[in-house]
């Protein structure tokens, strides 16, 4: 066998590494200038696009090392997508180069300074098309991975608007962080502070929330709001074409859900819970109970009259310890039910209500009185309050009118109670008088009597 000479054995393998090296540097540069080139931007986003069923548009994109950056980022919703529209600043991507390997370009955090979105009903699905059209790529694109991978997705400022079938807005979430996550076929989200509006609600601040994306399913797993000082607000449910959610609360004020002339007139806190449904284009459903506590009850006309019957000035600013019903709400109808509502040493209401979509009124109720009360009202015990039990005595009562101007039946029925027992007891008066003097009381009283019926 010939030797090859000793120098000639280490040119060989020598050249080969070389030229390995060489072909790297090349394949670098050209993988770098691809990376940096109008046409990968119109790949990410395409594919960008792709995922949320709309168009997608990068500005020019920024290499720093393993870094990656955009100034923002546009995406236009197409017909049916839940994406109407998106706006993220000063993007930086972080790319795990080794994934490539594995086909993949893959994200390990994509971050934006804000991001301003809003969605709507719609679908991600996409529909089947028979062709698809991509623009011309460079050769070494076939070589590289076209499936991306993304780790995470964080922004420190997030708002978002979610809107109705008719392009209303029903929720907005303002200024909160958020971060994002794959698991699986799901994305978990996560997020923290900012304020939370839903429509017809005042605005509460976030705590924290966490939920799940999967599909077209919105899971709202757990959220923590806070409304006004002290009130806690806990929501979670389950969002897609019929939408169902748990609402608890507690120590929330109740000056905010109140009408402006109503504010003067009752004050309290208060805590309960409501199971909501929403069916696909239909109005929301809504079942649950509440209690309120620390009330005040002022400038109400049927506690005044009390007052004024009575001579027991305590109604006219009546404090009351609790109130409590089972509601319902459906097609703009509130329901309530297993209505109490007590203030301890003067009064206690039980009954039914209901308030139609137009504020009317219609209401049930026995109200209940301390014998202390009545006992200056002539004939109130005998011919109005004339049922005794857990230390009342009770009457029924009804209310109608409406919100803005309630009407009750017992003012009524006191006035012509105090009535007939005033000519009760004056015609017994008058069988006592003389002759002469009897005929004209009786005239006297036949003249009253209109005023009392």
């Amino acid at each position: 066998m010939p030797k090859f000479p000793r120098a000639l054995r280490w040119i060989i393998p020598c050249s080969v590494v070389v030229l390995f090296l060489a072909a790297l540097a090349i394949g670098s540069l050209w993988i770098k200038s691809y990376l940096r080139s109008d046409a990968f931007r119109q790949l990410i986003a395409d594919k960008t696009g792709e995922a949320v069923k709309g168009t997608a548009n990068y500005e020019p994109l920024r290499w720093i090392g393993a870094s990656v950056f955009s100034n923002q980022l546009t995406i236009a919703g197409q017909q049916g997508s839940p994406l109407a529209s998106l706006s993220a600043d000063q993007l930086r991507a972080t790319v795990a180069w080794r994934a490539i390997f594995d086909g993949a370009w893959r994200i390990e955090n994509l971050e934006a300074a804000r991001v301003l979105a809003t969605f709507r009903p719609g679908s991600f699905a996409q529909e089947p098309s028979s062709a698809h059209f991509s623009s011309p790529e460079p050769a070494i694109a076939k070589w590289l991975p076209h499936r991306f991978e993304i780790g995470s997705v964080s922004t420190p400022l997030a708002s978002i608007r979610f809107l109705d079938a008719a392009d209303k807005e029903r929720f907005a979430l303002n200024e909160s962080s958020l971060r994002m996550k794959p698991d699986s076929a799901s994305w978990l989200l996560e997020g923290q502070g900012g304020t939370f509006l839903a429509a017809g609600f005042p605005q509460m601040k976030v705590e924290s929330f966490r939920s799940r994306i999967h599909k077209d399913v919105f899971f709202l797993t757990d959220s923590q709001l806070r409304l006004g000082d002290s009130g806690h607000v806990a929501v979670s449910g389950e969002f897609s074409k019929t939408a169902k959610v748990r609402v608890t609360w507690d120590r929330v004020n109740i000056d905010p859900f109140l009408a402006p002339h109503w504010r003067k007139k009752l004050s309290a806190t208060m805590a309960g819970s409501a199971d909501i449904t929403v069916p696909d284009g239909q109005t929301a459903t809504a079942t649950g109970k509440f209690t309120m506590t620390d009330g005040l009850v002022q400038k109400v006309p049927l506690l005044d009259q009390i007052a004024k019957f009575t001579g027991a000035p305590q109604f006219r600013r009546m404090p009351v310890q609790e109130i409590s019903s089972d509601f319902s709400w459906q097609n703009g109808i509130l329901t309530l039910t297993n209505f109490i509502g007590e203030s301890k040493g003067l009064l206690r209401l039980e009954g039914t209500c209901t308030i139609g979509a137009d504020h009317q009124i219609d209401g049930t109720f026995r109200i209940g009185v301390t014998p202390q009360t009545v006992q200056w009202l002539p004939g109130s015990r005998e011919k109005v309050f004339t049922e005794a039990g857990e230390g009342y005595l009770w009457t029924s009562l009804k209310i109608g009118g409406t919100m803005e101007n309630p009407t009750e039946d017992l003012s009524a029925r006191l006035l012509v109670a105090m009535g007939e027992q005033v000519i009760e007891q004056g015609t017994k008066a008058i069988d006592n008088l003389p002759a002469p003097a009897r005929e004209g009381a009786k005239q006297a009283l036949d003249l009253l009597k209109p005023f009392f019926q």
